[in-house]
């Protein structure tokens, strides 16, 4: 239920060409390189947020007893970090991977 502007304003994430992937294979056989696969579903779940987001609490969870106020009154969450669904996941993961590899000193 985010909207553009008002919640998020980038949500910018590159993505790899399948025939960018299909070369990189290509190279890794030619050179008998191992290649590795990462799980990049999980990595959205790595990166901090940002900004303030606040998300209502998933059907079927019942929040804890000392946060229950009263039946009319909507529990929010405040993520920290990244979450499917969330519009800024893809580039925040993004930022996240291009900072630690500046930081490791790749060009």
């Amino acid at each position: 239920m985010q909207r553009k502007g008002v919640d998020y304003s980038e949500t910018f994430a590159p993505v790899a060409k399948f025939a960018s992937i299909r070369l990189l294979i290509a190279i890794a056989a030619l050179y008998k390189l191992r290649l590795v696969q990462l799980d990049v579903i999980m990595a959205l779940l790595n990166p901090g947020v940002e900004d303030e987001i606040y998300v209502h609490l998933p059907e079927g969870l019942t929040a804890p007893m000392h946060m229950q106020k009263n039946k009319n009154s909507q529990l929010a969450l405040h993520l920290k970090k990244g979450i499917h669904g969330v519009k800024q996941a893809p580039r925040l993961y993004n930022e996240a991977v291009d900072r630690t590899l500046q930081r490791l000193q790749f060009t």
